[in-house]
């Protein structure tokens, strides 16, 4: 017989990775929710076949899975992306983002442009025919790059307009979901206060009817260090994400902090206190973590 998978509601414990992915290791982990990438190396050919999430979905007493989505980003590993592209062609592309985290090659996108959307939903009916149980879209903050008139890109937005923008795209992708899979999930990774940017309470309806649940990056160990940055929590957004709790979306914090950092104890101590949900990871997210 099947096992009932979790609720995310339910859920008590997560995890975070995007390469060198061992769906063993994530069958055999202890995580109720694991957020991964849809593929072995970004490629079609490349994907976890169906049978293999439905087998990590059944594993252990049910998992979640969420697959990863950039909206904000280009990356260059994925195989909608052409070999001739480069910043400025196709015309939506934005100039590259400086990386040391380990990652591949990203680009900034004008995440308005309606072929960059379709891309986007290509993507999701790969990751819906996959089986994964609800999608992480990441790059949410994007917004305060368009509006930002020291990028040197040819397009500056309002900020407002900006966010608005924003929610708008991360709607349509909600209501394409569901209008394919109703029970998926839908998940967003930011820490710039999207709801607090944009120029209308609707708005901010919208975005809140969109999403389930938020991905908090670096509020309490804030800084330029990839890892182990100094415990500094960041109360305007500690505030934030209490305010998205008690709007009854589930709230993940994700720190980057070595597995020796004396301060982890502290850290899953206190964010649990706040009604967080805590995960450790390394920048480049290529590790499975124990706790």
């Amino acid at each position: 017989m099947p096992i009932e998978e979790k609720t995310l509601s339910s859920v008590q414990s997560w995890a975070y990775q995007l390469q060198d992915i061992d769906l063993s290791a994530i069958e055999r982990s202890p995580y109720d929710l694991v957020v991964m990438d849809y593929s072995r190396d970004g490629s079609d050919g490349g994907m976890w076949s169906a049978a293999e999430i439905r087998r990590v979905r059944e594993s252990g007493s049910g998992k979640i899975l969420l697959s990863y989505l950039s909206v904000g980003e280009a990356e260059s590993h994925r195989s909608y992306w052409k070999s001739s592209w480069m910043p400025g062609n196709p015309s939506w592309l934005g100039k590259a983002i400086a990386l040391t985290d380990g990652r591949p090659t990203r680009f900034n996108v004008q995440y308005w442009s309606s072929e960059w959307r379709s891309i986007l939903k290509n993507s999701l009916d790969r990751m819906i025919s996959q089986g994964f149980s609800g999608v992480l879209l990441d790059g949410c903050d994007a917004y305060t790059y368009w509006s930002d008139d020291r990028t040197g890109e040819s397009t500056v937005l309002n900020r407002q307009i900006a966010a608005d923008w924003m929610v708008e795209l991360i709607a349509e992708l909600s209501e394409y979901a569901h209008s394919r899979a109703p029970e998926f999930i839908v998940c967003v990774q930011e820490r710039t206060r999207l709801l607090s940017a944009v120029s209308n309470i609707s708005k901010g309806e919208q975005y809140l009817k969109a999403i389930q649940g938020l991905i908090a990056p670096s509020i309490f160990f804030p800084g330029e260090a990839l890892e182990d940055n100094p415990f500094a929590p960041e109360t305007d957004l500690i505030e934030y994400f209490q305010d998205l709790r008690s709007r009854g979306k589930v709230i993940f914090s994700l720190e980057y902090l070595a597995q020796t950092n004396n301060a982890l104890d502290r850290y899953f101590r206190e964010v649990k206190l706040y009604g967080f949900l805590p995960y450790a990871a390394n920048r480049a997210l290529n590790t499975l973590r124990t706790r």
